[in-house]
C-alpha cells in the first residue's frame, strides 16, 4: 500500500528539516543533564555536611575526654553549669556547625560504655556491629574519668534529590547524615557536676 503522496513529501521534508534541531536535542539531554548536576551538587553538599560534622565530633569528643563537659568547665561559657541533651548541642556543637547548617535538625548522644574488652573492640559487638545508643532523644552520658564513652552526632539534611537517590535517604526525604568519635576518657581530676549522665 503506498502512502498518498502528500503525506510522503511531507515527511521527506520534515525528515530533512533542521531549523528544531536543536531544540529537540536540547528536549533530549536537557532534562538528564539539570538531574545529574543537581545529584552532583546535592552529593558535595553531603560530603560538606559530613566534613563538617567530622570536625565537630572530633572538637566536642575532646572535650569530653579531658573532662571539661562533665565539669562544666566549656570554654566561653559560665563553669559550673550542668548540661543536658539539648544543652550540650546548643552550647558546645551548634557554635561550631557552619552557617549553612540548621543546629535544630543536629540530634547529639553521648554514652558510656563498660570496658569488656581492650582496644578499640568495645565499641563492637562480638558479630562486628558498632554499639550505638538505644535512647529516645537525646542523651549525655559521658562517663568519668578513665571510661570510654561514645560520640554520635546526626544530622537530618532536607534531600534535594530524593526521588532519584532511594538508597540513601530515609522514609521522610532527609539524608541522615552521621559522625561518631570513640573516647577514652582521660584521667581528670576535676569535680564532676552530680554525675557523668544527663538526658
Amino acid at each position: 500500500m503506498r502512502l498518498p503522496r502528500r503525506f510522503a513529501r511531507s515527511a521527506s521534508r520534515f525528515r530533512h528539516e533542521t531549523k528544531a534541531a536543536t531544540a529537540v536535542e536540547f528536549a533530549l539531554v536537557g532534562l538528564p543533564f539539570c538531574l545529574v548536576m543537581f545529584v552532583i551538587m546535592e552529593t558535595g553538599l553531603i560530603s560538606y555536611v559530613q566534613s563538617t560534622l567530622d570536625d565537630v565530633a572530633t572538637s566536642a569528643a575532646r572535650q569530653i575526654m579531658t573532662g571539661q563537659v562533665q565539669s562544666g568547665q566549656i570554654p566561653g561559657q559560665s563553669s559550673g553549669a550542668r548540661l543536658n541533651g539539648s544543652g550540650f548541642r546548643k552550647t558546645v556543637i551548634c557554635p561550631k556547625l557552619s552557617a549553612l547548617l540548621d543546629c535544630d535538625r543536629v540530634t547529639v548522644n553521648v554514652f558510656a560504655m563498660a570496658e569488656t574488652r581492650v582496644g578499640s573492640n568495645v565499641f563492637f559487638t562480638s558479630e562486628g556491629e558498632l554499639i550505638v545508643s538505644t535512647k529516645d532523644g537525646e542523651r549525655i552520658c559521658p562517663g568519668k574519668p578513665g571510661e570510654l564513652a561514645y560520640l554520635q552526632i546526626s544530622y537530618a539534611m532536607p534531600a534535594i534529590t530524593s526521588q532519584l537517590s532511594p538508597a540513601i535517604r530515609n522514609g521522610a526525604g532527609t539524608h541522615v547524615i552521621v559522625s561518631g568519635r570513640p573516647i577514652k576518657n582521660e584521667p581528670y581530676t576535676v569535680n564532676l557536676l552530680g554525675g557523668s549522665c544527663a538526658s
